[in-house]
């Protein structure tokens, strides 16, 4: 189902923007791949997370669910418009757990040593 999903995400980059296309896709995505399925058997209420390369916060807002307020998320992306787009979702979701960085994933300079419980980095090259 994955490849159906990633080759639905080309086609509608082609025919809107590609933030419309994830908007689209995104919901359909969740159906088929829900982010708490992948990250419930690792991640438990009070860790600290991080999301490299978090886009617009697909996994993140469900990290930021499972590590609840005791916890937090250091979500980080090299874009900063998907930084933009992911504090926008998570002050509207009320995650006030989420630290988002638009930094590149070889510089964490923001996190402290050995203060990190699970690191997510899906997809990212």
């Amino acid at each position: 189902m994955k490849l159906v999903l990633n080759l639905s995400s080309k086609l509608f980059s082609r025919i809107m923007p590609w933030h419309v296309g994830l908007a689209i896709v995104e919901p359909i995505s969740r159906l088929f791949e829900p982010p708490q399925r992948l990250i419930e058997p690792y991640v438990k209420k009070g860790q600290v997370v991080a999301d490299l390369g978090c886009g617009r916060g697909y996994y993140t807002l469900a990290l930021a669910e499972t590590v609840g307020q005791e916890g937090k998320v250091y979500a980080v992306d090299f874009d900063k418009k998907n930084i933009q787009t992911l504090q926008k979702r998570a002050d509207k979701a009320g995650y006030h757990n989420i630290e988002a960085h638009a930094s590149s994933a070889s510089d964490l300079s923001f996190i402290k040593d050995r203060a990190i419980d699970f690191i997510l980095a899906n997809g990212l090259l």
